[in-house]
């Protein structure tokens, strides 16, 4: 998937908005970067992308902003950073309002204000933040259901329908992530802008929705069919995508904040929300930060084959009322117990395997 997503520049109040593409292969794109909403006026521009060039200059701009490991994050960096991202347009054909316009330092082209206001929350993350990463496999027609929803979402806001309006409380953009995965049933929606004490159930802090999908993408029961078959999401993900969310694949990392940093303050801090005396989450997190089943290629796949394989010796071929659904699950385990076998044997092909070739 490559384009631009909807992410709202806080402080100066403003949407960007673009076309989403699935793309299967390398290939030249045209990304339009429609009308940004709020504080900005109206104007259309085109970008063209070229494969993996463009995914190479995503991840050092939007991740580390171009910094080597061991460079020093100083301010002359910091500088050169703003110029480069104004310098590749991404922010071009923006208009501020005029009350917001107000809030420019004399001089200032519209670009590098811009890039000013989303340094190290739109682009070059690592500068100011650690990031979570939870990787989560789905299928080709999931992610038309994501893809269709976050276009959905940028349509609305690009046709001037509705103007968007960040609240940590109603609607941010953990919010924007765990509703674009509930798109393709992956888990259940939360609601924005419910009234106050409703939208309370349905708070949406980063740090939380990190480990809600690393523990669905890892730890749900799908060797317990009844547990499968009462949980409407995955129930309705086998039926319709033939896919569960606890599959082989679903890797963690953390990307932490750039270490050798003269602009931010780099000590880490983790905002969850939790209980404060058990700190329940907390401790999760640091488990799987410690099991390598969690992060580590090889031993992820060696745990989801011998958990598919145990549950097809326990459950034998189904018969009576429950014949069709269990038939389903235990044949989809089947099919992914072939398919990780096949991980296995193409990662063992290319790297050394300390477990060797499965059969």
């Amino acid at each position: 998937m490559r384009g631009l997503l909807p992410t709202p520049l806080r402080r100066a109040g403003v949407l960007l908005t673009g076309i989403l593409l699935a793309c299967t292969e390398p290939r030249e794109v045209e990304l339009p970067t429609l009308r940004p909403t709020s504080a900005y006026e109206s104007l259309q521009v085109h970008h063209g992308v070229a494969g993996g060039d463009a995914e190479r200059a995503v991840e050092l701009a939007v991740l580390v902003g171009n910094l080597a490991p061991d460079q020093v994050l100083d301010a002359g960096h910091y500088e050169a950073t703003l110029r480069h991202a104004a310098a590749l347009g991404l922010f071009r054909g923006i208009r501020i309002r005029e009350d917001e316009l107000a809030r420019r330092p004399a001089g200032m082209p519209v670009e590098e204000f811009v890039s000013r206001e989303a340094i190290g929350t739109d682009y070059a993350l690592r500068f100011a933040r650690s990031v979570l990463c939870a990787r989560l496999p789905v299928t080709a027609a999931m992610m038309e259901q994501i893809i269709g929803f976050l276009n959905g979402i940028n349509a609305e806001y690009a046709t001037g329908d509705a103007d968007y309006a960040w609240s940590g409380y109603h609607d941010n953009c953990a919010h924007l992530l765990r509703n674009a995965l509930a798109a393709a049933s992956i888990w259940r929606p939360k609601a924005v802008w419910e009234i106050k004490l409703r939208q309370i159930f349905h708070l949406a802090i980063p740090a939380n929705e990190f480990l809600a999908l690393a523990e669905r993408g890892n730890d749900f029961p799908i060797d317990q069919h009844w547990r499968v078959f009462l949980d409407d999401e995955a129930s309705t993900a086998l039926e319709e995508f033939g896919w569960l969310p606890t599959r082989d694949g679903a890797l963690l990392r953390v990307l932490p904040i750039h270490a050798q940093n003269e602009v931010f303050d780099t000590r880490y801090a983790l905002f969850v929300l939790e209980n404060p005396l058990r700190r329940p989450r907390t401790r999760q997190f640091a488990r799987m930060l410690e099991e390598p089943r969690y992060h580590d290629l090889e031993t992820n796949l060696r745990h989801f084959e011998t958990t598919y394989a145990q549950i097809l010796a326990e459950h034998s071929t189904p018969r009576g009322a429950e014949h069709d659904s269990r038939e389903r699950w235990r044949s989809y385990v089947a099919g992914e117990l072939e398919a990780v076998r096949e991980r296995l044997r193409r990662l063992c092909a290319e790297v050394p395997c300390a477990a060797g070739v499965p059969d």
